[in-house]
């Protein structure tokens, strides 16, 4: 019977590590969504960056070309 409580004991202590673990690859991977939604913003914002470079980098082309 001691035998049986401690294979239970052991049953009950991998379930738990088993959800436990559950909860943390849920964790992680929220966390992954996260990441990956802040790098799609970055890569938004560095494009609009970019933009504004080139539009600027222009203006200046056309500014220097009306001073002449």
């Amino acid at each position: 019977m001691k035998r049986k409580d401690e294979i239970k004991q052991i049953l009950d202590k991998n379930e738990l590590i088993e959800q436990k673990l559950n909860m943390l690859l849920i964790q992680i991977n929220a966390v992954q969504v996260s990441a990956e939604q802040h790098q799609v913003e970055l890569v938004d914002r560095l494009q609009c960056l970019q933009q504004a470079v080139r539009q600027a980098e222009r203006k200046k082309g056309v500014d220097n070309a009306e001073n002449t």
